[in-house]
């Protein structure tokens, strides 16, 4: 019998301290009052796109997110893929630094090769913007933090249906009992 030896190597590792860093945000809703982020998942995978690295520094909250150029394009209205940094930072501020949100850099290395990363929807007045919040860079106070639940909508029906006991007797039967017959129920 021949044997080989296999080693198993993680795709995806993490430190005890990152582990739980994420374990306290994922799920949850910072909110001021003036700015609101909805954390999400930790994210593996990425669309290859371009994107910009923005600086996050607000009332208890200071992070850095990575926001996608077509995103960055939408939010602003107007084709950004071809702007030098310089003009992107000038277009981004008057926007954007009211909520303490400002430009830093284009990223020089991979998405893919950078630290932890986490979905978020980062809700700024009248603009949602949806990025990917580098973990390590983090730092929140927990009193902002709220644990969301799923909420679902007020219009959404519910219908249950429960089934205790299945009868062979037909309707005509079940009227014609009287107080003296005896029934027997006994589990399906």
């Amino acid at each position: 019998m021949k044997q080989e030896r296999v080693t198993l190597m993680p795709k995806y590792e993490m430190k005890p301290a990152m582990y739980r860093a994420v374990n306290q945000i994922a799920g949850t809703t910072f909110n001021n009052q003036e700015i609101r982020v909805d954390v999400g998942a930790v994210c593996h995978r990425f669309q290859q796109q371009d994107f910009i690295l923005l600086s996050l520094k607000h009332v208890g909250i200071e992070a850095e997110l990575y926001v996608s150029l077509s995103e960055a394009g939408r939010l602003l209205g107007l084709d950004v893929n071809h702007l030098e940094q310089d003009y992107l930072s000038y277009v981004i501020t008057p926007v954007l630094s009211q909520y303490g949100l400002a430009f830093k850099s284009y990223p020089e290395m991979e998405i893919a090769m950078s630290p932890l990363l986490m979905s978020c929807q980062l809700i700024l007045g009248a603009f949602n913007i949806s990025a990917l919040l580098k973990v390590d860079t983090l730092t929140i106070e927990s009193s902002y933090l709220e644990t969301s639940l799923s909420s679902l909508p007020k219009t959404l029906v519910l219908i249950a249906s429960y089934t205790m006991f299945k009868t062979n007797l037909s309707v005509e039967e079940i009227l014609s009992l009287t107080n003296n017959d005896l029934v027997l129920v006994c589990p399906k």
